[in-house]
């Protein structure tokens, strides 16, 4: 009999095995890929016994099926703010990070922000591939030297992949579907209701499945981008795609903007079908509606310290300078607003 005294909460295997239950699901059914007997020193089953008797899972449904408590919750919450735990030995950071994709995914993008997921990177071995090349068009944009921001300083960037165009409310919903337990766009203003998703049938709504995705906070962005194997870009990065290496004010050049190029300076208007204004309104390296349409999240922070990110390009209703591929702007990243959507990165396809 394994001994019911062994503290649990300071071992890592066990707190990232505990994590995979905030989806509730069936106890056996354990992520994929992870040998979680060698990991735990102990049959999963008789730790599922052992967090259902001090009280960390809920006892297991009529449908075979168990998810952590509040109390549970609580001791994960706690983890996520001690990111000295990954040094602990003989657990591997992918293993870390499955297991918390769990938390995630379940509907708690906020993770992305606590002190032990942002130390994930630092010791990754290796850069993750993207995972959906055959749904989501992505360009190459090379690795070099270019000319950033309005005083034009040069900086330069490795190579790296851009979705053409920004996340569509169709190529949203493949995520939804993936993740049961994940909210759906929705927000109960007036200005939200024709970009609300249907709650029930967890739809966009079907006229505008080929629009850029809105209403989605930074975190959902981000939710969205560990689900796909992506990534935010930078500002950096989202400003070389836009405007190339010659240092020009709009994706197209330096000629000012018209009805032909993009979605822009419609104060009555609305979001448009992505790559309606190609190829007039492309960038360099073949991206669409870079600006105009939508605003887009980037990674990057505008004021450091706090919770406010950079938003890129431009929306409908905003004016030629507001557009251009040098102009910032920024919102809190738990803001969820009917013009602000985003594209993602990658550093590597899937081959």
């Amino acid at each position: 009999m394994a001994d019911w005294l062994f503290n649990w909460r300071a071992s890592l295997p066990h707190l990232l095995f505990l994590a995979t239950f905030w989806q509730a699901r069936p106890f056996l059914d354990a992520p994929a890929g992870i040998d979680w007997p060698a990991l735990l020193g102990e049959d999963p089953a008789f730790s599922v016994e052992r967090f259902q008797v001090q009280g960390a899972l809920a006892l297991v449904d009529r449908a075979g099926q168990t998810a952590v408590t509040d109390y549970g919750r609580a001791i994960l919450r706690r983890l996520l703010q001690n990111p000295g735990i990954l040094d602990q030995a003989d657990t591997p950071v992918g293993v870390v990070r499955e297991a918390l994709r769990w938390v995630l995914l379940g509907g708690v993008p906020d993770i992305v922000d606590s002190p032990l997921w942002q130390r994930l990177p630092e010791l990754e071995e290796e850069k993750r591939p993207f995972l959906f090349p055959d749904a989501i068009d992505m360009v190459a944009v090379p690795a070099g030297p270019f000319l950033y921001g309005k005083s034009n300083q040069t900086l330069e960037l490795p190579n790296f992949w851009i979705s053409k165009a920004p996340i569509t409310q169709r190529q949203y919903q493949q995520f939804i579907k993936a993740n049961p337990r994940y909210p759906v766009p929705y927000d109960t203003a007036v200005w939200a209701q024709a970009n609300n998703w249907d709650r029930e049938r967890r739809t966009p709504p079907p006229e505008r499945v080929d629009c850029p995705v809105v209403l989605v906070s930074w975190y959902d962005a981000a939710a969205f981008c560990e689900w796909a194997g992506a990534r935010l870009l930078t500002e950096e990065e989202w400003e070389k795609a836009a405007r190339g290496e010659d240092g020009r004010l709009y994706p197209w050049g330096s000629e000012a903007p018209d009805e032909t190029r993009c979605n822009f300076q419609k104060r009555d208007g609305d979001v448009t079908a992505v790559g309606q204004f190609s190829p007039a309104g492309d960038s360099p390296y073949g991206c669409v509606d870079m600006s105009g349409n939508v605003w887009e999240w980037t990674s990057s922070q505008f004021t450091p310290g706090q919770d406010v990110r950079v938003l890129r390009g431009g929306a409908f209703l905003n004016s030629a300078w507001n557009i251009q591929t040098t102009h910032r702007y920024y919102s809190r990243a738990d803001s969820r607003l009917n013009m602000v959507g985003f594209r993602i990165a990658a550093d590597r396809l899937n081959s």
